[in-house]
């Protein structure tokens, strides 16, 4: 009896240290599939006009010395200075399926709404926190033709991987953001092929290449005055004749060689936020979800006017 208890108690002992020195209950592999809102640069009534002069202030912000703030702010300024003026003008010059009320806009607007968003995820404990590193597998968009897939390796040589890192809290993790390579314009431009057939596309790409008119898009931007004064936090900043002239070939060099000549095919997709896990008890699988503050940016301009990403996805334990 002695002796039975003493093993009996050693087994429990050991049961309980294994327990205790475990893997939290959430780390493993996952597949998951989600549901992402990618339509930010043509939503709410923009059109390429829009995403155009997002670029177009994307290249002023960056060639202007500033002696105080910060691009982001100038980025701000210069929105509400010029994106009335110049819409007016570049939507004279688009072809019509480029323009708010487009075919092609609409199209592009409907499918990526709602982007299909597959992925595997490993997670790890990390210190007082969580690790993981997800792969995105598939994106797929409805078109009135079917689905549109489009690989992680066919959007990026290397693959669509990201690395999660936060916290872990009252069952969440609340994550730091963190990018997703996802190539944008490339998936855009993957969509338009299928979407426009064949000159039309080039076609159009022309239309937004002939929008660019240097001279005329500045001068209307000065309309007389030999500079364009921006506020920028108190005070205020000049931005020459020539600096504006200067992005706007820059700009018309990026129309040649980017998806559509309207998202740098590279853009990256910033994600982070909370993230809600259940399950796990008496050894059931866990299940992660989106959390209410989970979100984040697509990346084609400066943060300060960058289009938000609203993202639902679920995870289910292997």
């Amino acid at each position: 009896m002695k002796r039975t208890f003493h093993g009996a108690a050693s087994l429990l002992g050991l049961a309980l240290f294994s327990t205790a020195c475990g893997d939290p209950e959430w780390v493993g592999s996952y597949t998951t599939t989600g549901h992402w809102n990618l339509s930010g640069p043509l939503a709410d009534g923009r059109s390429a006009s829009d995403a155009v002069i997002d670029l177009l202030i994307a290249e002023i912000a960056d060639k202007t010395p500033l002696p105080f703030g910060t691009a982001d702010d100038l980025a701000v300024g210069l929105d509400g200075l010029v994106r009335p003026t110049l819409r007016t003008l570049i939507d004279q010059e688009l072809a019509p399926e480029l323009r708010a009320d487009g075919s092609t806009t609409l199209a592009l607007r409907g499918a990526l709404a709602d982007v299909t968003v597959t992925s595997t995820l490993e997670l790890e404990e990390g210190g007082d926190g969580v690790e993981g590193k997800e792969t995105f597998t598939a994106f797929e968009m409805a078109i009135a033709n079917g689905v549109h897939r489009v690989t992680g390796e066919q959007l990026n040589p290397d693959g669509v991987i990201a690395e999660w890192n936060g916290e872990v809290e009252d069952e969440e993790f609340v994550l730091e953001p963190h990018e997703v390579p996802l190539g944008f314009g490339g998936l855009v431009l993957s969509l338009a092929e299928v979407v426009v057939l064949g000159a039309g596309l080039e076609s159009q790409k022309n239309s937004v290449l002939a929008a660019l008119e240097c001279s005329t898009l500045v001068n209307a931007i000065l309309n007389g005055r030999s500079e364009l004064e921006v506020d920028v936090g108190l005070l205020s900043v000049d931005i020459s004749a020539g600096t504006l002239v200067d992005a706007c070939q820059v700009l018309r060099d990026i129309v040649g060689r980017e998806a559509l000549g309207l998202f740098p095919y590279q853009s990256l997709v910033e994600l982070g936020g909370s993230v809600k896990y259940s399950g796990g008890e008496d050894g059931g699988k866990v299940t992660l979800r989106q959390g209410d503050a989970y979100g984040g940016l697509l990346k084609v301009v400066p943060d300060a006017i960058a289009p938000k990403i609203y993202v639902a996805f679920e995870a289910q334990q292997q």
